[in-house]
């Protein structure tokens, strides 16, 4: 037998519904006006849902008391406490299942479920209770009415199930899809949410404001991820926005390519929700970079959804800067659900703002201001079970020295009494410091001697945060450009419980002395690490003691992994790292073993490193999703654009290569959804989106030349994706290419490159319905070059035939299907020959022999007349 707790499901919320009239009284404060003198009586409620399941099904056990605590409001105010369960089994035993504490319409869900065949009972009671405005969540009565009121005990009736062998019936799941398929998903497709991860960018690309996944890197564990470098659509970032090679009297070096720079002005810092991707239109960088607005665009399609500038909007001067996406699920009493926004912020008159905005439009909601002092929007951010912002961040009083450490949450700053419905107040100014949930000082002692340091909480190489075990470490400044993390042996490090901000721990980790050490921002299995650039190691540590556990590591192979600060992300129990050296390893997480390691290769003399070069400055030039890892190739300087440059996919596991396209890395991050990816690539200066393209299959038939009973079947498999091609066509319309040719395929369909003459096809799979509706697979073949194939096929029987031609798929591909009809007609029987007579013996041998007698007999008559004339005178 197990059982499970939950405070919201479908069942439940239906019954509750019935509390609905009752609730309303509690919308509004109390009014008591009259002592009750005695206790108020109650009535408890059950009901057991399915009546009959079968072994190891579900059984709701909902319960509820008829009257919802009168001081609860939201999170606030009492719950009813003491809630039990009393089950008895079928073979006579009983659980008490409890206390439970119910929600603030005084109601409860259990799941239970049944270990036993046979007959069960069940029945709920409710010990009674005295309101005192805080139990159930202590500190927060605002009602007091009817603190002090006595609420007497009940018991409800008992409920009955049976469990037997044949399991009940339920709606069933639809399996995930295998083609093509669009955003909003449908809310009952519950099992989808492994595939529909969005990319909210709550945390920044370096020297922007947004684009990365998450303050750990860029690892989404909800999506599918391309498996070839097919694209769907590539377009200019900003139309009319130049890019490529300058051309004419610039001449051909490796410098003479329109500005792509985008290293330290980064470009491209994308949101993607619902199938949206947002991000800002910056057509250059001449007037200091200033966002010109925000797109909208359909991330399958590459069609742009609506523009907004908010440039000057609030102030002279003033200017938006889209800051992360937002899902926020609020829960009420009979109100639950999401709701997208944008989030962006600006300065007007010296005060920061984070303004909130509808993603859906882009319209303006309201502004917090006097925002945190760790950054635009008190960086680190993290999003919560609920999808609430978090974010901590340092104070620090440069009179003093003093330093806290706060955790402020966006749901608190904008509803703190968790009110009944959410409804953001349209145009208003909401104060930072109402969302600020704990402050605590930092040290400047540790073990009697000062410091001597600042604590610093960021992302590039002097934090850690463990999602797991919702602790952050953080370390102190030791004066020697700790930017870099050079320190003179020594880097104070400090781990706190993001729930409350105790402190777990404090050490001084000692390091390489005059090296460079760095923290990565991600953590995994309890462990966060230590990169020493110096040395070229890894060490790991427990983010629960800060105990060293494993490390330092072999270190790296090629000498330009100096060159890399915080390349990391944590993903399946692995840490994945990338260096400027062109390597990529994994280590296990747990015991800092080397799992696999891979490189870009020599390059010769195409570049001045001998290798492609990965990005390294930060942990978003690299992302990991669906057991891929991909990194790309790119470095702004000394040249700026050499040749050969690579988006790498690789498997995450094996450490194998399973594509590669031509790409130049601008700083941008590497969005994976749904099944896409977005690059924007320094090239062309232009956004490409990789991923399963929708197909069109044909089918036609023809009679074979001088065949009466052969019949030709043809057709054509294309791709039908929506890209611009830079041949002046369409994408939609071109062959199919299986996915070994794929990446040569589509350089040569968008980036110029030579067509390659030995690409291949696809599979086509023929079969027919005869007119007896049997249906039969004729055979196989595969286009060529063109799309185009073709099939000579014998049909058995006369009759109607319905050929149809699948194209299965691919992982390039949706696979396409098309059919068409045909009569066959058996072909005449050829004209016979007349039988001969059979000849008789007579026929054969008498009747010749006396033909030819007589022959003779008229040969010797003409002879004897001819004497007889000779004998006249």
């Amino acid at each position: 037998m197990k059982f499970a707790k939950t405070k919201t499901t479908a069942i439940a919320i239906a019954l509750i519904l019935t509390l609905s009239m009752t609730t309303i009284i509690t919308l509004l404060p109390s009014a008591k006006s009259v002592d009750f003198p005695g206790t108020l009586p109650t009535w408890a409620y059950l009901r057991a849902v399915p009546e009959q399941v079968g072994i190891g099904q579900n059984v709701f056990l909902v319960m509820w008391i008829d009257k919802p605590p009168p001081t609860a409001n939201g999170i606030l105010g009492d719950r009813w406490v003491n809630m039990t369960l009393t089950i008895t089994q079928p073979d006579g035993t009983t659980q008490t299942m409890g206390p439970y504490t119910s929600d603030d319409a005084g109601g409860y869900t259990v799941i239970y479920v049944p270990a036993q065949l046979g007959n069960y009972s069940v029945v709920f009671t409710f010990s009674g209770e005295t309101l005192t405005g805080s139990v159930g969540n202590p500190g927060h009565p605002w009602i007091t009415a009817a603190v002090g009121d006595v609420f007497g005990p009940s018991t409800s009736n008992v409920e009955h199930f049976t469990v037997s062998n044949e399991p009940a019936s339920t709606i069933p799941e639809n399996p995930l899809p295998t083609g093509y398929w669009q955003n909003p998903v449908q809310a009952f497709n519950h099992n989808w949410y492994v595939i529909d991860g969005n990319w909210l960018g709550t945390a920044a690309v370096e020297f922007a404001n947004t684009g990365n996944y998450a303050f750990t890197g860029n690892f989404n564990p909800y999506t599918k991820a391309p498996l070839t470098g097919h694209i769907v659509w590539a377009q200019p970032l900003v139309p009319g926005s130049p890019g490529g090679q300058m051309g004419g009297e610039f001449g051909s070096s490796e410098q003479s390519n329109y500005y792509s720079g985008f290293q330290y002005q980064p470009k491209f810092a994308p949101i993607i929700i619902n199938g949206v991707l947002y991000y800002e239109a910056i057509p250059n960088y001449s007037s200091g970079g200033t966002v010109q607005g925000w797109v909208a665009m359909d991330l399958r399609t590459g069609k742009t959804l609506w523009n907004k500038n908010y440039l000057n909007y609030f102030a002279q001067g003033s200017n938006d800067i889209l800051l992360c996406g937002q899902i926020y699920e609020y829960k009420a009493y009979n109100t639950y659900g999401g709701q997208t926004y944008l989030w962006a912020t600006r300065s007007t008159g010296g005060i920061n703002y984070l303004d909130m905005f509808d993603a859906a439009t882009g319209n303006y909601i309201l502004s917090v201001n006097g925002s945190g002092t760790g950054g635009a929007f008190g960086r680190p951010q993290v999003a919560g079970k609920d999808g609430s912002l978090l974010q901590y961040y340092i104070d620090t009083n440069y009179a003093t020295g003093a330093q806290t450490l706060n955790f402020w949450n966006s749901s608190v700053c904008l509803n703190p009494t968790n009110s009944y419905f959410w409804a953001p107040p349209q145009n208003g100014v909401i104060p930072y410091s109402q969302g600020i949930v704990w402050s605590v000082p930092l040290p400047k002692t540790y073990q009697g001697s000062a410091i001597g340091a600042t604590f610093i909480f960021d992302d590039v190489g002097h934090s850690s945060y463990d999602p797991d075990n919702n602790i952050a470490i953080i370390t102190a400044s030791t004066g020697m450009y700790s930017m870099y993390g050079w320190n003179p042996g020594w880097i104070v490090e400090a781990a706190y419980n993001l729930k409350d901000g105790t402190q777990l721990w404090i050490k001084n980790q000692t390091e390489t002395a005059f090296a460079a050490t760095m923290l990565m921002p991600g953590a995994s299995n309890g462990t966060y690490v230590e990169y020493t650039k110096n040395t070229l190691t890894w060490k790991g540590y427990s983010t629960t003691t800060g105990a060293q556990v494993w490390g330092p590591t072999a270190p790296y192979a090629n000498p330009l992994g100096y060159y890399d600060q915080t390349s990391a992300v944590c993903a399946y129990g692995c840490l994945y790292t990338w260096t400027f050296g062109g390597e990529v390893y994994c280590y296990n997480m747990t015991n800092g073993n080397l799992v696999w390691k891979w490189s870009t290769g020599p390059t010769g003399e195409n570049t001045p490193y001998g290798v492609n070069p990965l990005w390294i400055i930060g942990n978003y030039e690299a992302t990991v999703a669906d057991g891929v890892i991909y990194v790309e190739t790119g470095h702004d300087y000394g040249p700026p654009l050499f040749s050969g440059a690579q988006i790498y996919a690789i498997n995450a596991t094996t450490g194998k290569l399973i594509w590669s396209i031509l790409n130049f890395a601008s700083g941008s991050s590497l969005p994976v959804v749904y099944g896409y990816m977005l690059s924007f690539n320094a090239y062309d200066n232009q956004i490409y989106c990789f991923g399963k393209g929708n197909t069109a299959t044909t089918v036609t038939t023809s009679p074979v030349i001088n065949s009466n009973t052969q019949v030709q079947i043809s057709g054509t498999v294309t791709d039908q994706s929506p890209g611009e091609t830079c041949l002046g066509i369409p994408a939609a319309g071109t062959p199919a290419i299986a996915d070994e040719s794929m990446s040569q395929w589509m350089e040569y369909l968008y980036m110029q490159s030579p067509e390659p003459m030995n690409a291949t096809g696809v599979p086509v799979t023929l079969s027919y319905i005869d007119s007896n509706n049997n249906c039969y697979t004729i055979g196989t073949t595969a286009t060529d070059i063109n799309g185009q194939y073709a099939y000579t096929f014998t049909p058995d029987v006369p009759g109607t035939y319905t050929i149809i031609a699948t194209f299965g798929g691919s992982n390039s591909y949706f696979s396409s299907s098309g059919q068409t009809h045909m009569t066959f007609v058996s072909p005449p029987a050829a004209t016979a020959a007349p039988t001969p007579t059979p000849t008789s013996v007579a026929d054969m041998y008498f009747v010749p022999a006396i033909a030819g007698l007589f022959v003779l007999i008229i040969i010797v008559a003409i002879v004897l007349a001819l004497l007889m004339l000779r004998k006249r005178p």
